[in-house]
């Protein structure tokens, strides 16, 4: 495992064939010095990142290193060496680039002229089709990380550096947000791709067009809007912006991957196409739907690692007292140098999680069950929602309330919803058996070939969510193993026989968030079935055993 390395002055000794001159940027997880080579007097930035290696981290530094040293590009900043001084604090020798960044280039809170920031995009987006072409993933796209040549041109620097770190146990608040500020959905779960690159480019040129920020908050609101919350238009906040240019930047933006360009290079074409008026774009024009469709709540702060300044501004943010700031628990520390895990982030043991839900994730609950349902039913007698019984006349109105009834497994499915983004919610009263809990997107009814999602809670105080594919071929069903998306334990539930608890799904695109009784406990992303009717059931440990589990208070909101 590895270890903090207490901030230290390097000036003066050697790593590698560089002896350092001086500091030219701090953050929680490096410093960066102006080196001299030893023998050819040449200049060079060296990146000490903070912390001690294991062997097992070593051998991933030196092959990630290895593997960004072999990058050549115009748009790309060189690695020239790379080690571990004193056999455990690793570095990276890299091109020396002066003239800043484009942070401060194109400084936040400023909006830019779509001509004016298109060169600096492109030669950034070159760069990232050349390393992607190298399957390679950057993982930590921001302004901070653009850095500027002597001749004016863009160098596209820290490939990797996320991953490198990721035995290190200290990370700076302000470097945190930065990073997580431009973070796609599926990096924050922890599945970075080629296309999470192409988001965060996408929320680089959403802050230069209009001057503000996707999304703002705290470190755990923002992440949790990256996830859920549909980005405002940038039309919406500065209307001269054309509605090509507006296709373009949406559809980058759209939550599922596989909604954004085939590649980075064909996001640069189309946003070149749209600067210069032509409607056939790239962009399907009905783009902006889908990017909402694919939607869901999730995220991060502000500022980026490491303040290079170009590695060699003589400003220093490093004495803001803000920088000082330090992730205190733990756990947040781990998820911030990891890089790929949020308080969103799937759950995949059966440990005791505490559901103390911070204000950001309750205002998510908020802003999705706010306003008047579009569906509403008491439960208390038979409504509008056509309730259907399985054979065994398993749904039944008695003492208003609908119960869910039967031997090993009982269903009630409504026969009239067909819902794609939605929050639904049901109070549940499990009387007796072991778990009932929420049927939705079941394409069983509307579509013989898609699938159904179950969100369980047991009378233990374990909740979990599941989904079985369904297909109907040569006139027979037939539906795969149930699959388990998310399982845990939770202090949230009320646990025990005749308790009432509140269930809520919130689900947008591949997106599913989970609470219980207005509590956050987990989400997963999931594309079996993005749309379908929505129902009840209850279940027990064994095929004979009685079960009986009641409903009411049924709601359902649009999103």
């Amino acid at each position: 495992m590895s270890e903090e390395v207490s901030v230290n002055t390097y000036i003066g000794q050697e790593f590698g064939n560089y002896r350092l001159t001086r500091l030219i940027g701090r953050g929680g997880f490096a410093e960066v010095y102006l080196g001299e080579h030893i023998y050819l007097k040449t200049q060079a930035a060296i990146k000490i990142l903070q912390t001690r290696l294991s062997d097992d981290e070593q051998e991933r530094f030196y092959a990630e290193a290895r593997t960004v040293a072999h990058l050549q590009h115009e748009y790309i900043v060189r690695v020239l060496e790379f080690g571990l001084k004193d056999g455990n604090i690793p570095y990276l020798v890299m091109e020396y680039a002066p003239d800043g960044t484009l942070r401060e280039r194109f400084p936040r809170g400023n909006a830019m002229p779509l001509t004016h920031i298109l060169p600096s995009f492109k030669q950034v987006a070159a760069a990232l089709q050349y390393a992607h072409e190298q399957h390679l993933v950057h993982r930590d796209i921001k302004p901070e990380n653009m850095l500027l040549g002597t001749h004016g041109e863009v160098l596209l620097s820290d490939f990797g550096i996320a991953l490198m770190i990721k035995g290190s146990q200290r990370q700076d608040a302000q470097e945190v947000a930065g990073t997580v500020t431009y973070m796609a959905p599926e990096q924050l779960m922890g599945q970075p791709t080629q296309a999470s690159d192409q988001y965060a480019l996408g929320v680089v040129v959403y802050e230069w067009l209009c001057g503000q920020r996707l999304f703002t908050g705290s470190f755990t609101s923002i992440a949790t809007q990256h996830m859920l919350a549909p980005p405002t238009s940038l039309k919406e906040r500065n209307p001269d912006i054309p509605a090509s240019v507006d296709r373009v930047v949406l559809k980058v933006l759209a939550k599922d991957p596989q909604q954004r360009f085939s590649s980075v290079q064909d996001f640069a074409h189309a946003l070149e196409a749209a600067a210069q008026g032509d409607s056939n774009d790239g962009a399907d024009a009905t783009c902006s739907t889908a990017v909402r469709a694919s939607t869901a709540y999730k995220t991060p702060v502000l500022t980026a690692p490491v303040q290079q300044q170009g590695y060699a501004s003589s400003k220093s943010h490093v004495q803001s007292s803000a920088r000082k700031l330090k992730i205190i628990l733990p756990v947040v520390a781990l998820l911030l140098v990891i890089g790929s895990i949020l308080a969103f982030s799937l759950l995949h043991n059966n440990q005791p999680m505490k559901t103390n839900t911070p204000p950001d994730m309750y205002a998510l609950y908020s802003n999705a069950t706010r306003g008047e349902p579009q569906i509403q039913d008491s439960l208390r007698a038979e409504g509008p929602l056509a309730w259907q019984n399985g054979t065994a006349n398993t749904c039944k109105f008695q003492d208003n309330t609908l119960h869910v009834a039967n031997k090993g497994v009982a269903l009630c499915n409504t026969a009239y919803t067909n819902l794609n983004d939605f929050a639904y919610q049901a109070e549940m009263t499990i009387i007796q058996g072991t778990n009932g809990g929420l049927i939705f997107r079941n394409e069983l009814l509307p579509d013989p070939n898609g699938g159904v999602y179950y969100f369980t809670v047991t009378a233990q105080g374990q909740f979990s969510l599941s989904v079985r594919k369904i297909t109907y071929i040569d006139g027979q069903f037939s539906s795969s193993p149930l699959k388990t998306l998310l399982q845990h334990q939770s202090t949230a539930i009320k646990t025990g026989l005749h308790q009432t608890n509140l269930l809520t799904v919130i689900a947008r695109g591949s997106t599913i968030a989970l609470y219980i009784n207005k509590q956050f406990v987990g989400s997963a992303q999931d594309t079996t079935s993005l749309s379908g009717t929505i129902g009840l059931f209850s279940q027990g440990n064994a095929a004979n055993q009685v079960l009986e589990v009641t409903f009411k208070n049924l709601q359902v909101w649009n999103l």
